[in-house]
């Protein structure tokens, strides 16, 4: 059953909205209307009810989700076609770098209280030059652009989770993403879905 479906049942209604008899003559009938039922109900551990299970990027936000690593800009909103932000791409990252300690005792941001669950993550990034703040402060809401992106995870996998093999592929992987972007445009923000995209695959790098 699919997780969160036991809380749901279901009646019969002929075309005007009357209440038919329950009975169905075979198991094969009911099987049936459960299943399409099934389908139209929404999945207990992924909430996010603008990302449809047909889109392109379904999986790789469900696979962001699950783990932790991206959460949404509300309980059952993820804005895929909105900019990222500063603080969640660092808290991604954070997070895909298994959270570290973190010192936070030497470092704080004029923008970015230390109750903010992205100042962690942010004062990680900046220690490990991964991204960096400008007159004490982080710009948390900042929209990081498609270049950006790129040259951030470049930092990543060569400062933080250091492979030879998986840097020469993040830089290629900045490459086409520049490319796809026409190089002209690099300088627009990339979006939460396109950014799921490219993380989670770079976690299977």
């Amino acid at each position: 059953m699919k997780e969160g479906a036991e809380k749901y049942g279901y009646i019969f209604v002929d075309t005007t909205g009357t209440t038919c008899d329950t009975f169905h003559p075979n198991a094969a009938g009911h099987r049936h209307i459960a299943d399409r039922i099934l389908e139209a109900l929404p999945d207990a551990n992924f909430p996010f009810t603008d990302v449809a299970s047909d889109s392109e990027y379904y999986d790789a936000i469900e696979f962001m989700y699950r783990k932790g690593y991206m959460a949404g800009t509300s309980e059952t909103q993820f804005s895929p076609d909105s900019a990222l932000t500063k603080a969640a791409l660092v808290q991604a990252l954070y997070g895909m770098a298994d959270s570290p300690e973190v010192n936070t005792d030497n470092l704080s941001f004029a923008d970015l209280d230390s109750s903010n669950p992205a100042f962690k993550a942010a004062v990680w990034a900046v220690s490990n030059g991964i991204v960096k703040a400008s007159d004490g402060k982080f710009e948390p809401d900042s929209e990081i652009s498609v270049a950006d992106f790129g040259l951030t995870m470049i930092r990543f996998s060569a400062k933080v989770d250091f492979n030879l093999k998986r840097v020469v592929k993040t830089v290629s992987m900045s490459f086409n993403l520049a490319l796809e972007n026409k190089f002209i445009i690099i300088k627009r923000s990339i979006t939460r879905a396109q950014a799921a995209q490219k993380l989670a695959g770079y976690r299977y790098y």
